[in-house]
């Protein structure tokens, strides 16, 4: 799987032996970085150069859109950080969050998403953590579903995108959760 694996360059004094297992658990696991938080300097997130700014907030949305699977370390609190896990349940990433005990994010606890998995963890159990986490999120991939409409049903829907701002597979995705909820006898 792609993974797009980050958290803040403030936590790195503390947490870089951290950064630095998780990034190699992932490549241990035999999946792919899209995003190379590791070897990134603090210039590059801490630089008052507009452009560089500009530049690194469109690459961290397009690698994360990129990904199969978003994975944070989030021990260090940290606003970008939320921001990027926010983006990540938007774009319906598997999202898993690494906390070390006593740096729960405690604002997350209230997130309710089945697309997040939040896990505390320490350098001794990381690897088994990581691979049940991410086999975890494996299941929670979207399936790419792709069918014919009518020209009517095109435009109902790019109607619905426009005029309510709602992307028409999160409309399509609704419909079906409503008629789940409706059928009782739907084992899944």
């Amino acid at each position: 799987m792609k993974i797009y694996f980050t958290s803040t360059p403030r936590g790195k004094k503390e947490f870089s032996q951290n950064f630095a297992s998780i990034h190699q658990v992932i490549e241990k696991l035999s999946h792919q970085h899209v995003h190379d938080f590791i070897n990134q300097t603090d210039d590059y997130y801490y630089s008052s150069n507009h452009q560089l700014l500009t530049s690194h907030y469109k690459n961290s949305l397009a690698n994360l859109k990129k990904a199969d699977v978003a994975v944070f370390e989030a021990s260090t609190h940290s606003l970008g950080v939320g921001f990027l896990i926010n983006k990540a349940l938007e774009f319906n990433k598997p999202t898993i969050v690494l906390y070390v005990s006593g740096r729960r994010p405690v604002l997350l606890e209230g997130a309710e998403n089945d697309r997040l998995q939040m896990i505390e963890y320490h350098l001794k159990n990381l690897e088994p953590v990581l691979k049940e986490a991410l086999e975890i999120a494996q299941e929670n991939l979207d399936i790419r579903f792709n069918f014919f409409i009518s020209p009517r049903h095109d435009r109902f829907l790019n109607w619905i995108a426009t005029a309510k701002k709602l992307p028409r597979a999160v409309y399509l995705r609704r419909l079906i959760d409503q008629d789940i909820k409706k059928y009782k006898d739907f084992p899944g």
